[in-house]
């Protein structure tokens, strides 16, 4: 079963159990912060989520679009993130804004860049069995 939820030129799909794919078609700007919020909401009941964002069809991510990106919600689960297609400087610049928040204390997931939708989900089954270990791992720790 999913769910779409759109947002202008993009969408949010929520796939059971655990995955959400947001395609972003064309240049980002404030209807970002509202998609997040929906997507945050979503995550919030699951113990981890997997998140596939195709790159090839993203356009301009205004300055308000980056800052969000770089501060995800505190609150949401563990997660693997799954991109894959866009070009050269679209990657690089995912991969800068990534690697920021891993440094600023953003531990919490994982990340990977595929050549294709079907290698990012063969990443992400692999994904979900390590974030089903680590999650299993926590909650038993915290009794």
């Amino acid at each position: 079963m999913s769910e779409e939820v759109v947002f202008g030129t993009h969408r949010l799909v929520f796939e059971d159990p655990d995955l959400v794919f947001v395609d972003l078609r064309g240049d980002i700007g404030d209807e970002l912060g509202p998609m997040i919020r929906v997507a945050v909401e979503w995550t919030l009941s699951k113990p981890y989520v997997l998140v596939l964002v195709p790159l090839g069809r993203v356009g301009h991510m205004s300055g308000a679009g980056w800052k969000l990106v770089r501060a995800p919600d505190p609150r949401m689960p563990p997660r693997a993130v799954a991109t894959y297609g866009g070009g050269f400087a679209t990657r690089v610049a995912l991969d800068m804004a990534m690697r920021a928040t891993a440094l600023l204390g953003n531990h919490k997931r994982l990340l990977f860049h595929g050549k294709d939708e079907g290698e990012a989900r063969t990443w992400l089954v692999s994904a979900r069995e390590k974030l089903a270990r680590i999650t299993t791992k926590e909650r038993r720790s915290s009794f």
